[in-house]
């Protein structure tokens, strides 16, 4: 089994790899729940009543 490596540049600099991963998507997060990324489907309340009684069997 292979594993990937990294390139050199990206493990030299960890911590600025991951504060611009974490920024990128704290901003994916927050412009989905904004509405400018329309990635959820409207399922109206019957829907979401659904999913919450779903949950609770499953819980």
């Amino acid at each position: 089994m292979s594993t990937a490596t990294a390139p050199e540049s990206i493990r030299e600099h960890v911590t600025a790899v991951t504060a611009v991963l974490t920024v990128v998507g704290y901003g994916l997060v927050a412009a989905t729940f904004g509405g400018l990324v329309p990635i959820f489907p409207d399922i109206g309340e019957q829907g979401v009543n659904l999913l919450g009684h779903a949950i609770a069997v499953v819980n």
